[in-house]
């Protein structure tokens, strides 16, 4: 049960400063599976996971947190085939507001508002 509780809570970024209680730290890009593995080798095999995301400012200037660094014998990176990313409906929301960037969310899946007035 405390893998459990300590995957669900070091998922995706979160709580890093205790990252040294990892047993294994997933690390990837967006829809690389990290969530998923993680679930799995905690709730099936007890494991104590974290997982953490890749972001672009890191990917770009070729590094990473301290508290990974720190804990490098216990990361595993996972990736995902740029022709998969490829596949994922794309909206750039730079400079955007929130309004324009839900109106062309819902566009690209073309959805109809369902709100209330």
């Amino acid at each position: 049960m405390d893998a459990i509780h300590y995957s669900i809570d070091h998922d995706d970024g979160n709580s890093t400063k205790d990252y040294d209680e990892a047993e294994i730290i997933l690390v990837g890009v967006s829809r690389s599976c990290k969530t998923p593995v993680s679930v799995f080798l905690a709730t099936q095999m007890g494991i104590k996971m974290a997982n953490y995301p890749l972001v672009r400012d890191e990917l770009d200037s070729f590094r990473v947190p301290s508290y990974l660094i720190r804990n490098k014998k216990k990361i595993v990176a996972l990736t995902a085939s740029p022709q998969l990313l490829h596949q994922i409906p794309i909206v750039m929301s730079d400079g955007k507001s929130i309004e324009e960037t839900a109106t062309q969310v819902t566009q690209k899946l073309n959805l109809k508002s369902k709100a209330i007035l």
